[in-house]
């Protein structure tokens, strides 16, 4: 709890920092506690918002966590805070693909990668979510573009061993796994 003579901004930069605590322990109730409680003293804060509705997502409170990432994403907008604005449409995208709402998904993926620029790491993470909803709709040419497009980024970046690389590998690998099951149905 905030003392009354501390300011909001501490106490909201200390009950945001204590949800992202409980966040990556895996304690999304705790987490979403917290940062109820900071965007009580910050309301119009994007990062805050982002992590609030991200955290009821996780916690199975889709409908709701939806609402804030979308409240984020109008904040982010209305402050010109294009990194914000992206994660909140990688965030809500996210969620309509767990809804199967596979065009919104991509529709919000496709917004997300208009608004970062084209040296932002966050390029190949959405990238390869937009990727998985295409993979989902059955186009797998353009996933498959999208997946290689996020592993060559990923590979200028950090190198052979990263995270979108592998998934690269993974995805060429079970597409010829898939063509080599048909050929023995034919």
């Amino acid at each position: 709890r905030c003392l009354s003579d501390w300011s909001s901004d501490v106490c909201s930069s200390d009950l945001l920092f204590l949800g992202q605590s409980h966040l990556a322990q895996g304690k999304y109730r705790e987490a979403a506690s917290a940062f109820e409680q900071a965007d009580k003293f910050r309301p119009d804060d994007s990062n805050i918002l982002n992590f609030f509705g991200n955290t009821l997502a996780l916690a199975d409170e889709i409908d709701r966590g939806e609402l804030l990432l979308r409240k984020a994403l109008a904040v982010a907008q209305a402050h010109g805070d294009r990194i914000e604005e992206s994660r909140a449409l990688r965030q809500i995208g996210e969620i309509l693909s767990e809804k199967d709402d596979l065009a919104g998904a991509a529709s919000e993926f496709r917004e997300a990668l208009d608004t970062l620029g084209p040296n932002d790491p966050a390029i190949t993470t959405v990238l390869d979510d937009w990727g998985y909803v295409l993979k989902r709709q059955g186009n797998y040419t353009e996933a498959g573009r999208l997946f290689r497009r996020a592993s060559e980024l990923d590979r200028q970046t950090y190198g052979e061993q990263s995270s979108s690389f592998s998934a690269d590998l993974i995805y060429q690998a079970s597409l010829q796994i898939g063509r080599a099951s048909c050929r023995e149905r034919v």
